[in-house]
């Protein structure tokens, strides 16, 4: 049992201090994210507005999503990436305790997109300055941390928000505000005196794939190929959020809570075992662990189609979410490793917001693409397709795992 324990925390021992803080940095901002959760209600059902205008301010989020990662990514070449995160989230949570203000429709769909570019900045410059501190072997295990952050945040921020929200709404902004303007705070306590020398990292080379190349991104082949398998992966992922939960209620008469433990399901599996999961995957080519992780979150979904022919949907249900975070947490953060490797110092801004912003694609299409499905063809062959996409994002990784194969 000791030998095992020790396992498990050597694959987080390796990891620099810098990208514990960086990972610090992101657990404060995610742990206060209470506005977004509840968005649509409190603008229904505090302001009166419509459901349809509910959904127009989400669709100005997602362009704005879009927009704040190229920003953030081009800033971050420019400026340096712990500037960018640091003035990111102070001016998001002033949007944020700015948009508990406003009322008015126009008012509230521009500090909507005021908010999202500013907060969406965040993503790509936190991925750059992971790039810039950890070493190449030890990026994809950065990345797993990261991502171990913000669920750990996310299983703070909605609960808390839930509650405050039953007291008043106004205190979902001002939480939220202030959690931001903390955190942009903390960058700069954490990285005192050293903003600049972050930046003046020296590239490793990458051990597991062609050298990085000082190239803009949009005339890198391979990886405009992977940006393809990430949204198409993506795609695949976020219809736990969106188609998901319908047809568990329609066809398998899940209720709200029964859903939710499947969510509790996701989180221990990705606090348990995405770290070790990335220790034992490192040394394997990026581009193949990220294939075997499309084919798992997009054939997850498959066994919901036999579940209901053998008559068990509870483990059908069961069995999808576990073989879906498996395939999670072993794609995500190969990919996020892949991408750091890929780009040279002078380009990861670039790098990083092109590959934020491809799941700023897929937020945006996902749930329109999901549901029309369902709608018209049904569960079944939404859940088909849905397979059918995760193989074929599989494919395009495996074709750039041989192409630069070759090259090697």
């Amino acid at each position: 049992m000791r030998r095992l324990l020790d396992s498990y925390l050597d694959a987080y021992r390796d990891l620099p201090r810098d990208i514990w803080a960086l990972s610090a940095i992101m657990l404060v901002n995610r742990a206060g994210t209470m506005v977004l959760v509840f968005l649509a209600l409190y603008l229904t059902r505090e302001l009166g507005h419509p459901p349809t205008f509910a959904g127009r301010v989400l669709a100005v989020y997602g362009v704005g999503h879009l927009a704040g990662a190229w920003l953030g990514g081009w800033l971050s070449d420019r400026v340096g990436s712990l500037r960018v995160q640091s003035g990111s989230l102070v001016l998001s949570g002033v949007f944020f305790l700015v948009l508990g203000q406003v009322e008015s429709p126009r008012a509230i769909m521009a500090v909507v997109f005021l908010v999202a570019v500013a907060a969406e900045a965040l993503r790509p410059a936190n991925g750059a300055a992971l790039a810039a501190l950890a070493p190449a072997r030890l990026r994809a295990r950065a990345w797993a941390l990261q991502r171990i952050a913000l669920n750990l945040g996310f299983s703070i921020g909605p609960a808390l928000g839930g509650w405050l929200a039953s007291i008043d709404y106004g205190l979902l902004f001002v939480a939220d505000g202030v959690t931001c303007i903390g955190a942009g705070l903390l960058v700069l306590v954490l990285f005192r005196g050293r903003l600049d020398a972050v930046e003046a990292v020296a590239d490793e080379p990458a051990t597991d794939e062609a050298p990085p190349r000082d190239i803009s991104p949009w005339r890198d082949g391979p990886f405009l190929a992977v940006l393809g398998a990430t949204i198409l992966m993506a795609l695949c992922f976020l219809q736990a959020w969106s188609t998901l939960p319908l047809d568990l209620a329609a066809r398998f008469d899940f209720d709200e809570e029964r859903f939710g433990l499947l969510l509790v399901v996701n989180a221990l599996l990705i606090l348990a075992l995405e770290m070790p999961l990335t220790r034992a995957t490192e040394q394997m080519p990026p581009m193949r662990v990220v294939a075997v992780g499309s084919l798992l979150v997009g054939g997850g979904y498959s066994l919901l189609v036999v579940g209901l022919r053998v008559d068990a949907p509870t483990l059908a249900a069961v069995a999808t979410m576990v073989v879906f975070t498996f395939g999670e947490m072993v794609a995500i953060p190969a990919s996020g490793g892949w991408v750091s490797n890929r780009a040279a110092a002078g380009r990861r801004g670039a790098y990083m917001g092109l590959f934020v912003m491809a799941w700023g694609v897929a937020w945006i299409v996902a749930p329109a693409a999901g549901t029309w499905i369902y709608e018209r063809f049904g569960g079944d062959v939404l859940w088909l397709a849905t397979f059918g996409c995760g193989a074929a994002g599989a494919a395009i990784c495996l074709a750039v795992d041989r192409r630069l194969g070759s090259r090697a």
